[in-house]
């Protein structure tokens, strides 16, 4: 079988699938057909990717919303030949096709080279794992996540439904630097959710720099204590808050992998920036976390640039400690061992949920560049429990199921859970809710 780009999975043009069953070929990347009578796989004329024979429903662009991209996957993947190669008689297992990434990833580290040079096996290695990994988010729930502790709370500060502030980002020039304000806008409103559910707005990077749609920060949720008690602010009754889950850790470090494996200075592979680009826009990340508060803000990384500034959702100068005996603790200096921590605690976000994270016998680990040992780096040491203030910054993206993020309002008991009008201009009740102890009914 020809080397296939599986741009097509991650493509912009989603399809749904037509009730007309017919043969033909198909380029299941720009979704032309082709009406021919050979047997063989051709290049399409279009993107020149492999034009597959296909059998069964007829594909027809009639929308961008990526979340159909599995319901039309679902329909025809028994009747396409490159499911048959990229899963083989088996199927897809995600832990299966984690387990092979991983292990394919360690050799990349140790011989970039030689696996570079296989980029078709390690290309379609990845593209197998991501889609086990939509098809379990796809069937991902509410109930399940929680249990896991990889439930996350976003509170919506603003009621303002598009954007709170215009043309005037207040940022720090560089994480040392004084505060001042920059002319672009960030989005923090409720409607900031179907706007990151779009991967359009991520690729390219400069496109999510005009919309504003920057990491945000959230709390982690653990399941032993009362929702309400993990809150940033004491809720309010009318209060705004959004629910969305993380994937597992293990895929969490995937992602990250990858990411690092397209710096490494001996790996060169162009096609490999592409594909996780596409991957990142497509899926949520943690990227920092703390069992208190991290201080995060918006920083400047070009503040001498006026037409192109770049902004990280980043904690600037110091860090809060929790107080003892109801005392205020001196802050702490964010020094280069301590950033690394944060992100070290993001790859094993659920033992922020044990213990302080930044005790001072905890050693500053360095996040993983090269080949894992094990399951990846080791997590902080356990200590004091905590209840609240598990803050996370998360890169929030679309979410496979169709079911989060799930938009709340807080009545005073539990989380009644609302809609976004067409318009984005308002939140509609709907018959479900979640309560104080994580029950979504």
């Amino acid at each position: 079988m020809p080397h296939f780009n599986p741009e097509f999975l991650l493509s912009r043009a989603t399809p749904l699938i037509a009730s007309i069953a017919m043969a033909y070929y198909i380029c299941f990347r720009c979704m032309k057909k082709f009406e021919d009578s050979r047997e063989e796989e051709f290049a399409c004329p279009f993107c020149h990717c492999a034009v597959l024979p296909y059998e069964g429903p007829t594909p027809a662009i009639v929308s961008h919303n990526p979340l159909l991209l599995l319901r039309a996957n679902r329909l025809y993947r028994n009747h396409s030949k490159l499911y048959e190669a990229m899963n083989g008689p088996g199927g897809r297992d995600l832990i299966a096709c984690r387990a092979e990434l991983g292990n394919l990833l360690d050799k990349a580290f140790a011989e970039p080279k030689q696996v570079s040079e296989n980029w078709p096996h390690l290309e379609r290695t990845i593209v197998k794992w991501f889609m086990a990994y939509k098809e379990w988010e796809s069937k991902d729930t509410f109930q399940c996540a929680f249990a896991e502790s990889r439930m996350t709370l976003r509170w919506l500060k603003t009621n303002h439904p598009l954007k709170m502030i215009y043309n005037r980002v207040e940022a720090s020039e560089g994480l040392m630097g004084p505060t001042k304000h920059w002319p672009f806008q960030q989005t923090i409103g409720f409607y900031w959710l179907p706007l990151r559910a779009q991967p359009e707005n991520f690729d390219p990077v400069s496109r999510k720099l005009q919309l504003g749609l920057h990491d945000l920060s959230g709390c982690l949720l653990d399941p032993r204590h009362p929702l309400s008690s993990q809150t940033f602010n004491h809720p309010a009754v009318g209060d705004k808050y959004a629910f969305m889950p993380l994937s597992d850790p293990g895929d969490q470090l995937v992602c990250y992998r990858l990411r690092s494996l397209t710096i490494h200075p001996q790996f060169h592979q162009k096609a490999l920036h592409q594909l996780v680009r596409h991957i990142r826009a497509r899926m949520t990340r943690i990227r920092l976390a703390r069992d208190y508060d991290i201080g995060t803000h918006l920083v400047a990384y070009e503040p001498d640039n006026p037409s192109d500034p770049r902004f990280k959702y980043e904690p600037v100068a110091s860090l809060k400690q929790r107080a003892v005996n109801q005392q205020a603790q001196p802050e702490v200096p964010l020094t280069p061992e301590l950033h690394a921590h944060l992100k070290t605690n993001a790859l094993h976000f659920k033992s922020i949920l044990a213990g302080n994270s930044e005790a001072a016998a905890a050693p500053a680990v360095r996040p993983p560049v090269g080949p894992r040992q094990g399951n990846g780096p080791p997590p902080p040491p356990a200590s004091k429990p905590v209840i609240n203030k598990n803050e996370i910054t998360v890169a929030y993206r679309e979410h496979a199921s169709g079911l989060f993020p799930i938009i709340t309002k807080w009545n005073g008991r539990q989380f009644a859970v609302c809609t976004i009008t067409d318009d984005g201009a308002a939140l509609l009740p709907t018959t479900h809710s979640i309560s104080d102890r994580g029950a979504y009914t």
